[in-house]
């Protein structure tokens, strides 16, 4: 059976937020949910490399934390990812529902941008997870 790394990073994050920046801020995978507003941190699918003889997988996984309009936006915006940054970067081995992970760590660095169409401010980055690609 396939694994699902991000429905993975999703679970991990938001069962560690309390007591980080992130405790009480939507946590989001692929898409933001109607009506969501910053602050707001948003997973999405970047891609995997599958090793060509192990069942193995480098799955990678954007994060964008956004702030909200106004001066303190970009700060937040960055204090979100560098919160999730903290949770994940390092971590492993971990076992959940099946899915092994051998190890997670941030892979880009934070990168700040304002949203064109929205006028957010955001970081981003990219998180790896070094895993098996089914479940075990």
């Amino acid at each position: 059976m396939t694994v699902d790394p991000l429905g993975f990073l999703l679970s991990y994050l938001t069962e560690q937020a309390p007591g980080t920046a992130l405790e009480g801020v939507a946590i989001r995978g692929g898409d933001l949910q109607p009506g969501d507003e910053p602050p707001v941190l948003l997973l999405e699918e970047a891609g995997f490399i599958r090793d060509r003889s192990l069942p193995w997988q480098a799955a990678r996984i954007q994060a964008r934390a956004i702030g909200p309009l106004g001066p303190a936006g970009p700060r937040i915006a960055s204090e979100l990812f560098r919160a999730a940054s903290g949770i994940v970067h390092g971590k492993g081995p971990l076992t959940r529902s099946g899915t092994a992970v051998a190890k997670m760590f941030e892979e880009t660095g934070p990168q700040p941008v304002t949203n064109s169409d929205t006028k957010w401010p955001e970081t981003f980055g990219v998180f790896v997870l070094e895993m098996a690609d089914r479940t075990i």
